[in-house]
Formats: structure tokens, sequence, C-alpha cells
């Protein structure tokens, strides 16, 4: 937003129209500020020039809000000071809250009219990591991180770092109210002398994204653990690349060993551990020291993923970023600057045409991963006739391959096929020959008559065998969310009333709501949450993450009618796609409503590694459902109430 010394920024803020200045500094730079955002800055920043008052502090640089190297996030402060030979930087988040509570389980805290939060000092460590790994000239400094929260007295402060772990404590500094002289102290013993050149602030806010040693030192000391944590969050724990799997990872590196302009694109269907291959090949690659990113679109995996980063090093999740954020710079960006020697790209059916080019162009080598009977959404174009285009143009030699193994579901490929019979001509399960497939000695089918039953089923599964996870996933129908407001009646899923005006669950006492938040499926799928059954996941947020048992709420939107599919009532449908509404407006592309629809009932009936479960709300679809699972089945017994297999 702004950079240069401390003086320079101590004399604008004694003008009467520092608050009107900032706003002018935060829309150059392309920030839009809400008036609370500008009275928060102008309070926050004077309270930490009053702490740094000595004319000593005079000569240090300082810049506000500086980008981060990957991302939409930017931190408050950070100042420079030191020797050209050894240069220094503090980075300090600056919290104007006068009280917050931790929830030592998620290591968050609920602040008084704004809700959950990032931990501040967590928040800050992350910065000064990814600054250190992926911050071309961030990585010569010695760089400090902190907390100032000027309106918060000590006890609160005390109660708010009480509970964090001792990596985190003894990595940074909080301070509060009284604690102007400490933090000036600490930013004296760190920045003082300083000697650096008069234009450093700003060859460091304009320094490019890089990977740098520090990334894979890190990386060669903990990616073992890293990829254990990923691979739990993956629920592919106990389970190591199938030979296909590792042939593949195999030949890509080899490309990238040889700097051989190539695009891998690699075609997978549900369960065929696309992201576990997409995780391994990001983590060899950066343990041989190659500048590798793993690209992704869905914001509620990346969130985890990156947890799983962050766990074993505050910051590392720079490795990843997101195609085209709605904030902040993307790979698909062509302002982004960064250039790599492989490019990972996930869920890549998700992407658009138009910036395929330029992802495959950051690298001589690019690994793609898709499926695509999973893209969601009318813009999303992600197939392999188009990546093999796109490589052409951006003079790379496209390789199709393709990943054959179901590794996810105990059903196996017999089951997957039975589900891909069941989307496209239901018809057909009516035969026997169909209907006995052996997936059904093997993994768990029922469709329940009440979402009651639904959950209670759950729940008896998760309660007779240790250790199992079970998790409720539902279409997005009958209300549309609201991630401002937690408690917003239109976060109701399953309750009464739902924003749909649909009156069916008024008796049921039920009230499970939507999961709003990337850090809540973070706890959710990572952390056992979902066990709990009183929130639901949506279709984003099914996507690469699985437990034993899945329940599954079919909504209104995708109904059995005469045998075939059709879509149900419009006015039930919330999804918000590109500016439309999914619903009110799948009339206007109602051929390719209906294709992704089945995707997505495709990604939710195969979530589940030994079984699922499905409640329809449309009644007409459920008992023909029930119907099918009635079928005859030579050579295989069916349960007296035919509804279990």
């Amino acid at each position: 937003m702004w950079s240069g010394t401390i003086r320079q920024l101590r004399d604008r803020a004694k003008c009467d129209d520092f608050s009107e200045w900032l706003g002018d500094q935060c829309r150059r730079s392309l920030i839009n500020p809400s008036p609370t955002e500008l009275t928060s800055w102008t309070y926050s920043i004077r309270a930490l020039l009053q702490a740094l008052e000595a004319k000593e502090f005079d000569v240090l640089q300082v810049i506000l809000e500086l980008p981060m190297p990957i991302g939409a996030e930017r931190a408050d402060v950070v100042l420079l000071g030191g020797t050209p030979d050894n240069p220094k930087a503090y980075v300090i988040e600056l919290k104007q809250w006068s009280e917050a509570v931790l929830e030592p389980d998620t290591l968050e805290v609920m602040v008084p009219g704004y809700g959950l939060h990032q931990h501040p000092l967590i928040q800050v460590l992350n910065y000064r990591g990814k600054l250190r790994l992926f911050h071309s000239r961030a990585a010569l400094y010695d760089m400090k991180a902190a907390v100032f929260l000027h309106n918060m007295a000590l006890p609160r402060v005390a109660a708010l770092i009480r509970y964090l772990p001792s990596d985190v404590t003894s990595a940074g500094e909080v301070f509060g109210l009284e604690e102007h002289t400490q933090l000036a102290n600490s930013v004296r013993r760190h920045l003082l002398p300083c000697s650096l050149s008069d234009d450093e602030h700003f060859r460091f806010r304009t320094a490019p994204y890089e990977q740098t040693r520090h990334l894979f030192d890190i990386i060669s000391r903990r990616a073992p653990e890293i990829a254990a944590r990923a691979s739990v969050a993956l629920a592919e724990e106990g389970i190591g690349l199938t030979e296909e799997q590792d042939v593949l990872v195999a030949e890509v590196l080899k490309a990238v060993q040889q700097r051989d302009p190539k695009v891998f694109i690699v075609q997978g269907g549900p369960g065929s551990g696309k992201t576990l291959v997409a995780v391994t090949l990001l983590l060899r690659a950066l343990e041989q020291k190659y500048r590798c990113v793993l690209a992704i679109r869905n914001n509620r995996l990346q969130a985890i993923l990156r947890r799983c980063f962050d766990e074993s090093y505050r910051g590392a999740s720079g490795a990843m970023m997101y195609f085209e954020p709605r904030q902040g710079v993307g790979i698909g960006h062509s302002s982004f600057g960064g250039t790599f020697d492989l490019v990972v790209c996930d869920e890549a059916q998700r992407m658009e045409s138009r910036i395929m080019p330029t992802v495959l162009a950051r690298a001589p080598v690019s690994a793609v991963f898709l499926d695509e009977s999973q893209r969601l959404n009318p813009p999303e174009q992600g197939t392999r006739l188009a990546f093999v285009r796109a490589s052409r143009e951006a003079q790379r030699e496209p390789h199709l391959r393709t990943l054959m193994a179901a590794v996810r579901c105990r059903g196996g490929q017999l089951y997957h096929t039975w589900v891909e019979t069941l989307l496209i001509d239901p018809t057909k399960l009516t035969e026997p020959t169909l209907a006995g497939q052996l997936w059904r000695r093997y993994y768990t089918f029922k469709v329940c008559e009440s979402a009651e039953e639904l959950i209670a089923e759950l729940a008896a599964l998760r309660d007779s065998f240790g250790g199992t996870r079970v998790a409720m996933v539902a279409s997005f129908t009958e209300s549309p969310g609201n991630s401002r407001n937690p408690n917003a009646q239109d976060n109701v899923r399953l309750g009464y009333p739902l924003s749909s005006g649909w009156d069916y669950y008024q008796e049921s006492r039920l009230d499970i709501r939507w999961l709003m938040r990337p850090e809540e499926y973070v706890q959710f799928w990572l952390h056992g949450k979902s066990n709990a059954l009183n929130r639901v996941a949506s279709i984003y947020g099914a996507q690469g993450f699985e437990s034993d048992y899945v329940g599954v709420i079919w909504g209104r939107d995708f109904v059995l009618r005469g045998g075939q599919w059709t879509l149900g009532d419009p006015n039930v449908c919330f999804d918000t796609i590109e500016g439309l509404v999914f619903g009110r407006k799948v009339r206007r592309w109602a051929g390719d409503a209906l294709e992704l629809l089945r995707n997505r009932y495709r990604i939710f009936l195969t979530r589940g590694i030994r079984g699922t479960l499905v409640f329809c709300e449309d009644s007409e679809t459920r008992q023909c459902l029930l119907k099918m699972l009635n079928a005859p089945t030579p050579g295989v017994h069916s349960p007296p109430n035919g509804q279990t297999i």
C-alpha cells in the first residue's frame, strides 16, 4: 500500500487528513477499504508509531500492507533495518481488538463483532514463513514476527496465548496495550543500527516470487512428515502408490531432470489416487530441489492441504496456489511472475481454457490431473482435448496417461461401474445380471427412508468400530448459505425453516447447517469433526476427501421420473455459479445442467471408503432407488428389508 521511512510515515500521521491519505494509498494499490477498515488502520498505525516514538527509529524503513508472494494475504507492517551485509526484517500484525477468546481445540479466536478469526500469532508466523520461503529478497533477511494488540489489556493477552503450542509461542511475540516499551525494545534489538540503502523498501516490496533455498532445506528435512499428514488428510493412510502411479511419478520426474518440454495429461476416475500422486510429485520434486508448485481450484481442498504443510513449517503452504483466485494472484494470472521446473495441477477439469497456455508455460514440464466426469460448473473447460491444444500453444508436447486403479472404494471398479449405470441409464439396474455385481459383498449401500434414519445409521457405524469415520454431504438445494454470518438461517440445510420455504423438516427437530468457511473443512475432514454428524459439506468440500461411511442428502435438483433422470424444481437450488444462480438459471443451459448434476452425484456416491448411505428428499426418486435395490440378485443373498446391500 505504501513504503518509506518511519520518519516519513510519522510526519504524514500527524496530518488531519491521515485517514483520507491512507484511503488514497489503498485505492492506488487496488484495495477498496471500508470506513471501518480505514478507521482501524488509522488507529493501529498511530499506535505503532507511538511505540516507536524515539528518534532512533526514524531511519527504519516500513512497508504497509505488503502482499504475500502468493495468494491474497497482506502483512500489516514490515519494518526493515540492519545493514546491507546483514539485513533484518520485522513482520508485525496489528490488531485493534480489545477482547478475543481462544478456542483451544482449533486455535482460532472468537472476536466480538467479527466472528472466528485465525490466531494472529499463527497468522503472522505464516507471513514470515511465506516471505522466507517464496520471496526472492526476503530470503536474504533475518526475520522476526510479532503481534501488537494495542487495545487489549495484558490479562486478555495472556489468555489468548495460554494454550498455544510451544513451537508457536517461541517463534513470535505478542504485545498488548501496556507494552509499548517492550515492543520498542524488541524492534531496537533486532533492527538497529540501520544503514540500508534509501531505496531498499522499494526493492523489497517489488521483488518477485521465488522458491528459495530455505524451502528446499525445509522439504528435505520434513517431507516424510508432510507426506504422512497429507496421506491422513486424503484418507489414503496405509495405501502407498500403486505400480502404475509410481511409474507415472518416475516418468514425470525424469522429464523434469532432462528439461524435456512435456505436458502429462492424466485422466483418472473417482478414487484413482490423482491427488495422492499430485502431492507425491510436489514433495519429491521439492526434495530434489526442483522448483515446483501444486495448483488447484478447490479452496476447501487447498485449505486442508495447506494445513498439512503449515503444521510442518509455517508458510510452507506457499508451494500451493490457485489457478485464478478472485482475490490475489494465481498461477493463471498474466501478472504472476514466478517460473518453475514443474507445475502440477490437480482438479484440472475445473480450469478455464483461456488460462491453460499461461499455466503450462510456467515450467518446461507440467503434470495435469483431471476427471472430465467431475466438471461441476459451466465455465469449467478442463478436458483432455482442451489441454492438448493448450500444450501445443505453449510449445509443450502433450502426453496422455490414464490412472486405471480405483483405490478408494472397497467396492472397486465394479461399484464405480454400478454408479455410472445408475446415473446414466438406471433402467438397466432392474436386470439381475447388473444388479448382482460382486461389489455388494464388500461395500455397503443403503437407501434410508428419512434423514433421521440416515443419521442414526451413520452414528451406529461410527460407534460400532473404533476409529470409524463418518460424514454427511448434501446437494446445494433448499439453503444458499451465508459465510458472513454463521448463525444465519440461510445456513440451515436440514431443519426448519428452510430458505426454499419447504416445510418437510418442520417436525424433525433437526438443525444441521452447512460448513461455510474453508477452515471449517479442515476441522471437519482432518480433525474428525465430521463424526459429530451436526454439519454437512457441500459438493465443493466433498472432493478429494472421504470417510469410511458417507451419508448423502440427495436433493430435489436431480430426480427420477419414468426411469430417467431429469431436472427437479429450479427454485430449490441455490448454487451461485459465476453470477448465475444454478437452479433458477438452469433452464438456459438445460442439456449441460443434467450432465453437471450427474457429475455432482457421481462425486457424492464415491466418497465413502466402506459404504454410502443415501436419503433422497424427493419421494419418487427414493422409491425408485429402493425398487432397484429390491431387484432379484442371482447368487447373492438379499437382506430381508431389501434396502441394505
